[in-house]
């Protein structure tokens, strides 16, 4: 998984902070680690 679709995913959660670009190289090309900033009081995507 690239790290501008980990950008775009992240932005639709909310804002986008980071890509782990190492559990790519792990092997673990079906999983994408991620962190994004979560405002609590914002309701949820669903």
């Amino acid at each position: 998984m690239s790290e501008v679709l980990a950008k775009q995913f992240g932005n639709f959660i909310s804002q986008f902070i980071e890509y782990d670009m190492k559990a790519t190289i792990r092997n673990f090309q079906n999983h994408m680690k991620i962190r994004v900033w979560i405002d609590i009081q914002q309701l949820l995507h669903r």
